[in-house]
């Protein structure tokens, strides 16, 4: 092993010590590989740590495609994955069409999205996780007690009353962002 090879596997040593997980956007960083195989090609890298650290939490952020969905639902209870409402709706095509449905991972093929909802629905270590983290509290629970976190213990109300999403919500500040789903009414809403 090299010497960063080497000083990379020292430090997932020091997280399994820890009792805490290793969290991947896992994909290889390779640019010159196509976003659509990103995800899949990095299943052998997660092989080859749990091969050498099979003890080590390991968390997939962000799912996405159907190879890393089965690697992550056939191994033993140390990995786990993150489901984004993104991931299990949009596919590459809507993305490739509205730049304001672009993530990473980038969307993928609707097999690769019935993958993601099939294991989110039916698989305890397939669980909700978005970079503003707005948790149901069975699923934060869950979540949190295989994060190894305290639970959180507030709570927020929804109430069934229809609204459409704005097309862009200005940040007071010069900036804009466009909101996914945006022109489009929601049945429920956040009681502020």
């Amino acid at each position: 092993l090299d010497h960063r090879t080497r000083r990379y596997r020292e430090c997932l040593a020091v997280v399994r010590d820890r009792s805490k997980a290793a969290l991947y956007h896992a994909e290889v960083p390779d640019q010159s590989v196509l976003m659509a195989l990103r995800e899949s090609l990095f299943v052998p890298i997660l092989e080859d740590i749990r091969d050498e650290l099979p003890d080590l939490k390991i968390c997939v952020e962000h799912i996405s495609h159907l190879d890393m969905v089965r690697y992550v639902s056939e191994s033993d209870p140390c990995v786990s994955a993150t489901v984004t409402p993104h991931h299990m709706e949009v596919i590459d095509r809507d993305a490739d069409e509205d730049p304001h449905l672009q993530c990473m991972p980038y969307p993928k093929r609707h097999v690769d999205v019935l993958a993601v909802c099939t294991c989110a629905r039916r698989h305890d270590r397939f669980f909700y996780g978005s970079d503003n983290a707005p948790h149901l509290r069975p699923t934060k629970e869950r979540a949190d007690r295989w994060h190894g976190m305290p639970l959180n213990e507030e709570t927020i109300t929804l109430v069934r009353d229809p609204w459409v999403v704005p097309d862009v919500i200005d940040l007071g500040d010069g900036n804009e962002i466009v909101p996914y789903k945006r022109g489009q009414t929601l049945d429920w809403k956040l009681v502020e």
